[in-house]
């Protein structure tokens, strides 16, 4: 039995020297990723896209250091297992007009993780890349926003799309997107189709709801032939009056192409 010691303790040994690389490596990757992350920070680039990122500039010298933050991190083993880190890259991306390398992100990210926020968030991501790209990829940032809904309703859902199921994108901008939606109230009571325009802000605005709606109380009062009529307005997360939106009657329809 003493003959083996020795044996024993080479053993040991070398599962020491094994755990000490395995804790180093994983030192590194951490690292890696904070680095990326304080990035992000720093640049105020989030996990999820932000509309206003496409219209940002970066120096030379800004944009070098993103391009090896991103290497660095791509580089590593299995990074995507790491998706919050991975979405930072690809919002990295983004905000440097690299659409199509932040797609694959968003989409491996997706195809990757086993997590539904991360998934959504990704979903939600290349909605608005597909948005940005212009009507062309509408079909697809629909279905993505979709699939971000399903994934994380609270976190995505943009205005009340149980009573204003989306029927298709009709178009988007700095300020946020517009939905032809049905209007499903309408309908049951009607017994058909009844489509209303729903405009969603991107952005949270804070301050009492009367300011935030200016817009439609001010259309109620000259709403004609020609100025469509506000029909509702809310909050898509009501309780944190967050994600505003204004529906509004449609009042040209052959040019909608229903």
């Amino acid at each position: 039995m003493m003959a083996a010691l020795p044996n024993l303790q080479f053993v040991v040994a070398k599962i020491d020297r094994g755990v000490d690389k395995l804790l180093g490596g994983q030192e590194i990757i951490l690292d890696e990723i904070r680095k990326l992350q304080k990035l992000g920070e720093r640049l105020a680039v989030s996990a999820q896209i932000k509309p206003q990122d496409a219209f940002t500039q970066y120096s030379g010298a800004t944009e070098a250091n993103i391009r090896q933050a991103i290497a660095q991190f791509k580089n590593l083993p299995n990074h995507l297992d790491f998706p919050q880190a991975a979405l930072h890259a690809g919002s990295l991306f983004s905000a440097l007009g690299d659409s199509n390398a932040a797609e694959r992100f968003f989409i491996d990210i997706y195809n990757r993780t086993q997590k539904p926020k991360y998934q959504a968030i990704a979903c939600f991501n290349l909605f608005l890349l597909y948005v940005q790209r212009g009507p062309a990829f509408y079909d697809k940032a629909l279905k993505s926003l979709t699939e971000a809904i399903r994934l994380n309703r609270p976190a995505h859902v943009l205005h009340n799309v149980d009573r204003y199921p989306i029927h298709r994108l009709l178009g988007a901008g700095g300020m946020g997107c517009v939905f032809l939606c049905h209007d499903t109230l309408e309908e049951e009571r009607l017994q058909k189709q009844q489509f209303v325009v729903v405009k969603c802000l991107w952005e949270n605005q804070p301050g009492e709801p009367k300011p935030i709606f200016a817009e439609a109380l001010s259309m109620a009062r000259i709403a004609g032939d020609s100025v469509p009529k506000p029909l509702d307005y809310g909050f898509a997360d009501p309780t944190q009056q967050q994600r505003a939106y204004f529906v509004f009657e449609v009042k040209v329809f052959a040019s909608l192409q229903l």
